[in-house]
């Protein structure tokens, strides 16, 4: 299936796709290290990681830490990813929220967006558990989009990671994001994607 889509990619001539695509996939497998205690040494791993509570480039990850950062490169090697580890910014309009998150999003390859949002205010969480602090909220006439992989959880919830802004148009700032295993998808004006 990655693989399809990233022949679709090539053929639609979209390397911004898949750069933005790489950038957020280098985001994700760079924030587990960076819990691990990595200590980042390209301009771009310090520009976004401090490197306070890093000891080291030799670090212990858990099991499932070690199962994330594989599938994520796995994913990145699919999209031949080479981001610029020379920058100090990276062009993820949640990027403020996403260092703040204590379950990490990882990018999908499709993307789709719930235009004028009609449900009742709706609260998004730094992570996929009850008791995760408030990171945003999601308001009637919103734009939400999706663009990361969903996860069930032991309960048998699909937890989503949406990005939210409130108009249409690029660029379109994000003014929330976070988890919920609320269907946002549900009371939209139009579904596109």
């Amino acid at each position: 299936m990655r693989r399809a889509i990233s022949v679709l990619l090539a053929l639609l001539g979209s390397p911004a796709i898949a750069d933005a695509i790489c950038d957020d996939l280098w985001l994700s497998r760079n924030a587990v290290m960076d819990r691990a205690g990595f200590c980042f040494e390209s301009p771009l791993g310090l520009a976004l990681f401090d490197n306070k509570d890093c000891f080291g480039t030799d670090v212990t990850l858990t099991s499932p830490e070690e199962e994330l950062l594989a599938a994520i490169q796995d994913y990145e090697e699919e999209l031949a990813c080479a981001v610029d580890t020379s920058a100090t910014s990276l062009e993820i309009g949640d990027l403020d929220i996403r260092l703040r998150l204590s379950s990490i999003p990882v990018r999908d390859s499709t993307e789709s967006a719930c235009l004028g949002w009609q449900g009742r205010r709706a609260l998004l969480l730094t992570g996929t558990y009850e008791g995760a602090r408030v990171s945003g909220s999601v308001e009637e006439g919103d734009t939400i989009l999706s663009q990361h992989q969903s996860y069930e959880d032991s309960f048998g919830r699909f937890w989503s990671y949406y990005t939210v802004t409130t108009r249409i148009g690029l660029p379109s700032p994000v003014i929330a994001a976070g988890w919920t295993y609320e269907n946002l998808f549900e009371t939209c004006d139009k579904i596109a994607g």
